[in-house]
């Protein structure tokens, strides 16, 4: 089934969003004079209050960012586990430990010492200045988006067993589409975070956090918390892609797949029925790389330099563990999802963010007082020792979260793109860029053409509605389901494209 494509040309500023509200938050950051920076933190704050299932106070968060002198850079704000989580903790678990919530699955949360970190290094407005609109949404309420709505009524059962999600989401019953909501304790925990951005890792906030979550049966604790430390990083970079430069994020990030792919799938048909055989057969050899070698930079055993190799493709180890053939029995994967916006200027500022709490609501668990629902980031773990992905405490997981920028600099070119999906964005990211620079698809397109996506590890292939059973290899099951929900923006000819998916609630902005 086709979908029609959101496609709109700007000339100064654009934001591409997944909440209208939040877009509109940015754009009123730049009508007091701040920088693209500025608006993208806005944006990312209000994301996290308005669609807070998704991108809330309590995840972690990416940013790749693209400055006027043409340097790129990634803010890395990926939780660490607690101290006390090993392997020995999930005894008993390792079978179902990728598919659960729960107080054992919750890291520090990276998203606001990511966030401050980036208007350190960029900012221009008074760090206040950036918190306040949502401060005063969170406190007087505004309309329940679509997708929030549906997100809580399937994940009733989530919210009403945790004493916090059921008081901070579920105080009048299931949320309509439309209905009014509001959150005076995310207010009041803004309001505390507007004076000192590291509130969250030290204090009452703390406390309380640690309080809640123990008395649960969690592990975090305050000193967990006390030294989380986001940080800047160097991108991955793949130098020649058809005549462009494109940049993702470093590990412990699955950005290196996504580059993998782009190299694995050149030449390849854009129809997704046609080209979904060859998808598969070259994403068995891309995330082996990623489960055989990504994890924390601190327990890796290869460098970047390696991890970008082509050779890397051609060893045994790799070919021997993932024939072309080989899949396992479908494990019905849980509804997770992320929400990203980028934010671009004429003058060269582009920002492709991402933030996430993994599955809808994360651990499930949300601090009352503040209420600030938590994470499940550590089910990014692997249950197995042995690997650099192996669980095991102060660690920062394999991580879903990355987006991507491509340069075609004797052009002036500029693409930034990004896309809910967890373990399938390499392949959205790949095909979307594909369809873009290979194909030479509008950006608007690009987002809103048909996709057929391969479910890491498992006979599984999840598709838009329209795709028939007969389109699918033997041997294989198809689910009509999420694909996920991408947002762009293409600078070319002195305008700023810009595309927000038909599948989400999103539209283009901009001046």
């Amino acid at each position: 089934m086709a979908l029609a494509s959101r496609e709109y040309p700007y000339s100064k500023l654009a934001i591409a969003s997944e909440n209208p509200l939040a877009s509109s938050i940015g754009f009123q950051i730049a009508s007091k004079g701040g920088n693209p920076i500025d608006v993208s933190i806005a944006t990312s704050i209000a994301l996290a209050v308005t669609i807070p299932h998704l991108g809330g106070l309590g995840g972690d968060y990416f940013a790749l960012i693209h400055t006027p002198d043409n340097e790129v850079k990634i803010i890395m704000g990926s939780g660490q586990s607690p101290a006390k989580l090993t392997l020995e903790k999930i005894h008993g678990l390792e079978e179902k430990w990728q598919s659960m919530r729960g107080p054992l699955t919750i890291v520090v949360p990276g998203m606001i010492d990511a966030l401050y970190t980036l208007w350190r290094k960029y900012g221009s407005l008074e760090w206040r200045d950036l918190l306040t609109p949502s401060i005063t949404i969170a406190r007087e309420g505004f309309p329940a988006p679509p997708a929030f709505a549906y997100a809580v009524k399937r994940n009733l059962r989530v919210l009403y067993n945790d004493p916090g999600s059921r008081k901070t989401y579920l105080y009048n019953g299931p949320i309509e589409t439309g209905q009014k909501v509001n959150y005076p304790g995310m207010a009041r925990l803004l309001e505390i975070l507007a004076e000192d951005p590291k509130a969250l890792y030290k204090g009452e906030i703390a406390d309380a956090i640690e309080e809640y979550v123990q008395n649960q049966g969690g592990l975090l604790t305050k000193d967990d918390m006390k030294n989380y430390q986001a940080y800047l990083d160097e991108p991955l970079v793949l130098e020649s892609y058809h005549g462009w430069t494109i940049y993702e994020m470093p590990p412990n990030t699955q950005g290196a797949t996504t580059l993998h792919l782009l190299k694995l799938l050149q030449n390849t048909p854009y129809d997704p029925v046609q080209r979904l055989p060859i998808l598969m057969e070259k994403s068995r050899i891309a995330y082996s790389i990623r489960d055989l070698y990504i994890g924390d930079t601190e327990h890796m055993t290869i460098s970047r330099e390696k991890l970008l190799s082509d050779t890397l493709f051609e060893e045994t180890q790799i070919l021997e563990k993932y024939k072309p053939n080989k899949c396992n029995p479908l494990q019905q994967p849980k509804e997770h999802d992320t929400t990203f916006h980028a934010v671009a200027s004429k003058d060269g500022w582009y920002i492709a963010a991402i933030q996430s709490l993994y599955y809808y609501f994360g651990s499930g668990l949300t601090e009352p007082t503040y209420q600030i629902t938590l994470n499940n980031r550590a089910i990014g773990f692997e249950p197995r020792p042995g690997l650099p992905n192996s669980l095991g405490p102060e660690k920062r997981p394999l991580h879903t979260l990355s987006a991507v920028l491509a340069q075609k600099p004797e052009n002036n070119e500029i693409l930034v793109l990004g896309t809910s999906g967890g373990q399938y964005r390499p392949q959205q990211h790949a095909l979307m860029i594909s369809n873009i620079i290979e194909h030479k698809m509008s950006v608007g397109k690009a987002l809103a053409s048909t996709r057929t996506l391969w479910t890491p590890g498992t006979c599984n292939i999840v598709a838009d509605p329209g795709v028939s059973w007969k389109d699918i290899p033997p041997g294989y099951t198809l689910t009509t389901g999420r694909t996920g929900v991408a947002s762009a923006i293409y600078y070319k000819n002195n305008v700023l494209w810009t595309a927000t998916d038909p599948r989400g609630d999103g539209y283009p902005a901009g001046i």
